[in-house]
C-alpha cells in the first residue's frame, strides 16, 4: 500500500462521547490492541506528551487514535496510559481529549488523538478528492484509519486532511476525513511567489 500521511487543517471537529463497551473484549480486560510496546516508553518521553482538551496551536499530523477503555486506580493513570501510548507513535499532544468516568466501578474511558507538529501541505495545492467514512467496533479505531488509508489510496489519494474520531451510539467508532490529492504548484508560479 502506498503511504499516506493524515493533517489536521484549519477546521477541526471535536470527539463526540457514546457508549464504552468494547465489543468482543471482556469489561476488564486491560489488554489493548496499541500496548505492544508501552511498557518500554519512559517517564521523559510520556511526561512530554500533552493532553488538551482542544486542538493543537501549530498544523498537526496525525499520528493515531488512542483511547483508554481499562479499569485503572484513577484519572491520573488514566491520563498516563494515554500519554505512553501517544508518545509510542512519537506525538507532542493529545488532542481534542474526551474524559468519561466509568459507571458502578473503575473503568474510565479516555480517548483523542495523537499529532505532532508538522504541516505536511507545506504551502503545496490540493484537490479534494472525496469525503470518506469508516464505522468500526469500539477499540478498533486502528483498524477504521487503516481502512480509511486504503480507501483513500484506492481513490488516488497521498493525503488525509481533517480527520476526526467520534465515538458514536452504542459500540461505534466512527472515523471521517476529506480524502486529497496535494501537489506541488507549477515551476513558473511557484518562482513568482514572494
Amino acid at each position: 500500500m502506498k503511504h499516506l500521511r493524515f493533517a489536521v487543517a484549519t477546521v477541526w471537529a471535536g470527539l463526540l462521547a457514546g457508549g464504552c463497551a468494547p465489543e468482543g473484549r471482556g469489561a476488564h480486560d486491560a489488554r489493548h490492541p496499541s500496548d505492544d510496546g508501552v511498557a518500554l516508553v519512559g517517564n521523559a518521553a510520556a511526561a512530554r506528551v500533552r493532553v488538551l482538551p482542544g486542538k493543537l496551536e501549530c498544523v498537526s499530523e496525525i499520528l493515531g487514535l488512542v483511547d483508554v477503555h481499562e479499569a485503572v486506580k484513577g484519572e491520573g493513570e488514566a491520563l498516563e496510559l494515554l500519554k505512553r501510548r501517544a508518545a509510542l507513535l512519537g506525538a507532542d499532544a493529545v488532542t481534542n481529549v474526551e474524559f468519561e468516568h466509568g459507571e458502578g466501578g473503575p473503568r474510565k474511558h479516555l480517548s483523542g488523538t495523537a499529532v505532532r507538529c508538522n504541516d505536511l501541505l507545506r504551502g503545496r495545492r490540493f484537490a479534494v478528492i472525496e469525503k470518506l467514512e469508516v464505522l468500526a467496533p469500539m477499540d478498533h479505531e486502528e483498524d477504521a484509519l487503516d481502512e480509511l488509508k486504503s480507501r483513500a489510496v484506492a481513490r488516488g489519494a497521498n493525503l488525509l486532511l481533517q480527520v476526526k474520531f467520534e465515538h458514536g451510539e452504542g459500540s461505534r467508532t466512527r472515523v471521517t476525513a476529506t480524502a486529497v490529492r496535494a501537489y506541488d504548484p507549477p515551476a513558473a508560479e511557484a518562482a513568482a511567489a514572494p
